[in-house]
């Protein structure tokens, strides 16, 4: 929309590809599936090889990268597109000035059942146990009991010249975030982790 400002996170992604066909150019794009982007991606070469060229349309919406960069945005287009001989739909890409691989959403991923959300884990019974392992676990036992802590204190040994990288944390789902936080304060109650933050 035109009128208002979303600021959306992709990233360059590291998932599956997909093989979409742009229904009206007869182009085929090598998309990869992102289920933490919250929009679709094209950059401007993909987008300047299509004949006729879709409509660029200005939008407001802001492109942010997980590491943080600002992603240029050269505007909107719809493009009408489908996986192998799936339903046709029509979906909203932001064409970015850079050379990132195209990138195809989390939802626009789940509208064309690219991917699917399972809520429901059931375990299975665990099969047999195999005589060494059943051997190994009565002559060793105390070790496969309770939490457990390793005498003295590790101390971590870097290489001289060693350049520090950050990473991103992951973002925990919604769903997810409550269970995670009690996990992290039973840990710190029993001392196996500690509180490291600092403002």
């Amino acid at each position: 929309m035109i009128d208002t400002v979303k600021n959306m996170l992709v990233k360059h992604a590291d998932g599956p590809d997909a093989v979409i066909r742009i229904v009206d150019q007869t182009l085929d794009l090598v998309l990869k599936i992102d289920t933490e982007a919250e929009a679709n991606v094209l950059p401007v070469s993909d987008y300047n090889s299509m004949v006729p060229k879709p409509r660029l349309q200005p939008t407001k919406d802001i492109l942010t990268s997980y590491s943080g960069e600002r992603l240029q945005i050269l505007g909107f287009v719809e493009l009408r597109i489908c996986y192998k001989e799936g339903e046709k739909q029509v979906h909203q890409f932001h064409v970015v000035n850079s050379d990132c691989k195209p990138i195809l959403s989390r939802k626009t991923s789940q509208n064309m059942k690219l991917i699917k959300f399972i809520l429901n884990v059931q375990s299975e019974p665990a099969p047999t146990m195999k005589p060494e392992t059943a051997r190994i676990l009565e002559e060793y036992g105390d070790v496969f009991e309770g939490v457990g802590k390793l005498p003295g204190k590790c101390k971590i040994h870097l290489n001289e010249g060693a350049v520090p990288s950050v990473q991103p944390p992951k973002r925990v789902p919604f769903a997810l975030q409550e269970k995670l936080k009690k996990e992290l304060d039973r840990l710190e109650v029993m001392g196996i982790i500690e509180d490291n933050y600092t403002n």
